[in-house]
């Protein structure tokens, strides 16, 4: 992200900084290039380095840069005043902050014809991001909080990976269900018997109230056949023995006229029923024989035929249940990975403020595919002040009061470059008056401005 990539707001740089009776500043006064540049406030402690860089947030933040006892001791009143001008340097907005005595303050935000802005506070908040005057907070945001430093980067970035993470989320879970369920169905098939190799087996079970029926049908139908052939054979015995009857009254036909006529109507009768008897006897000796004994077998045997057929339809229906399930846990894992590769393509694809960053799989803030906390100190500033610098497009101004003392020489010009390049004003404090300090400030008053001597011309 250049120094051209900036919000629809046009952008504003504080080119003046008065600062009067704050805390432990005096009166000190600095003009700012337009151009932005780093500017290193140093000095002692309590000489009032932070006084006058809290001036700027009293006169920009509002109730949250302001201080528990604003007023220098023994002061009647005190002000901070920020000139804020366009890139050429042409005034736009002056904001001044007044304290009172009695803890009283105001904001008063006039524009370079000297109109009074109906919301000074309103306006001033508008040219502030979420990290506002503390850059570094990310590098200390990086280490305490990872995902909120890695939410912040992503915001900045415009990525957005909610519908991805609802995906991930919903095939986890999903994932997660079908392969516990596949677990149980794996252990409830271990626990099944498995089906009786080479026993060929009907689809359906037997039908024991079937063969039961059709063991009384048959038993029945023995019964009846039975009792045609008895009586078949009877009445084959009493024609023989009216034949032979007639046999002997025909030897006693002169002794026995009458028994002889009765015999014969007996005969007649006998011989027709023993026709009758004959043909039936042979067309039950026709039909197939009663397997009654065979009915009985299998009527035995439905028992265990039944059991195995059920043991193979329970094992067939466990069987293709975890089959189900390994490939539903194959599905959800394809969702898996679609949406960690769909995360990986909008990670690769992002602008990010300075070269090198990004995420990992897990969503984390890398560092030339490093993790971020693994970075040098003055990567990670460097990293820091990108992002800050990012995030406030609109007040290209930041401040850099904790962590500045930590920056060496290297991070101290690395600092200085990516100011200058990306045309953003960074006011760093530090303790001491060291050849990287632009000014000195002692009790309360600007004792020494090297601004434009030496390696110090560009800041």
């Amino acid at each position: 992200m250049s120094q051209g990539d900036s919000s629809a707001a046009p952008a504003l740089f504080l080119t003046g900084l008065s600062v009067r009776n704050v805390m432990a500043v005096r009166a000190i006064e600095l003009r700012f290039d337009p151009k932005g540049g780093l500017v290193v406030i140093g000095g002692e402690n309590a000489q009032g380095k932070s006084s006058f860089l809290r001036g700027l947030e009293m006169a920009v933040e509002g109730a949250a840069g302001m201080p528990a006892k604003a007023l220098r001791s023994g002061a009647e009143k005190g002000h901070a005043r920020a000139e804020l001008s366009d890139r050429n340097g042409t005034l736009r907005y002056i904001a001044e902050r007044v304290v009172t005595p009695n803890g009283g303050t105001a904001l008063r935000v006039t524009d370079a014809d000297g109109n009074r802005t109906a919301s000074p506070q309103a306006l001033m908040t508008g040219f502030l991001s979420a990290i506002g005057f503390d850059p570094l907070e990310f590098a200390r945001m990086a280490q305490e909080d990872p995902k909120r430093a890695a939410e912040t980067l992503r915001k900045l970035a415009g990525l957005d990976f909610s519908d991805l993470e609802a995906t991930y989320n919903e095939a986890t879970e999903a994932r997660k269900l079908a392969k516990r369920d596949h677990d149980t169905a794996e252990r409830q098939l271990a626990g099944l018997p498995k089906p009786v190799a080479n026993t060929p087996l009907p689809d359906v079970e037997v039908s024991v109230a079937d063969l039961t029926a059709a063991l009384e049908a048959a038993q029945a139908e023995e019964r009846r056949r039975e009792a045609i052939t008895e009586a078949a054979l009877e009445c084959v015995a009493d024609a023989t023995e009216a034949e032979e009857a007639w046999r002997r009254a025909q030897r006693e036909v002169e002794e026995a006229q009458a028994r002889l006529k009765k015999a014969r109507e007996v005969l007649d009768v006998a011989t027709e029923a023993r026709g009758l008897a004959q043909a039936q006897a042979a067309e039950v000796a026709a039909l197939p024989p009663v397997d009654v004994d065979g009915i009985r077998r299998q009527l035995a045997a439905s028992d265990e035929t039944n059991r195995l057929i059920r043991e193979r339809r329970a094992y067939l229906a466990k069987r293709d249940e975890a089959a189900a399930l390994a490939k539903r846990i194959e599905a959800e894992q394809r969702r898996i990975e679609d949406a960690r590769e769909a995360k990986r393509k909008r990670i690769a694809e992002a602008q990010y403020p300075i070269e090198g960053l990004g995420f990992d799989e897990l969503g984390n803030v890398t560092l030339n595919g490093l993790p971020f906390e693994s970075a040098s100190d003055a990567e990670r500033v460097r990293t820091s002040i990108a992002i800050g610098m990012a995030l406030n497009p609109t007040l290209r101004c930041i401040v850099i009061r904790r962590g500045a003392n930590d920056l060496d020489k290297h991070a101290i010009e690395s600092l200085r470059a990516l100011a200058k390049d990306r045309e953003f004003l960074v006011l760093a404090e530090r303790v001491g008056d060291g050849e990287e300090v632009s000014v000195v400030i002692e009790a309360g008053e600007v004792i020494d401005d090297r601004r434009g001597k030496g390696a110090l011309a560009d800041g």
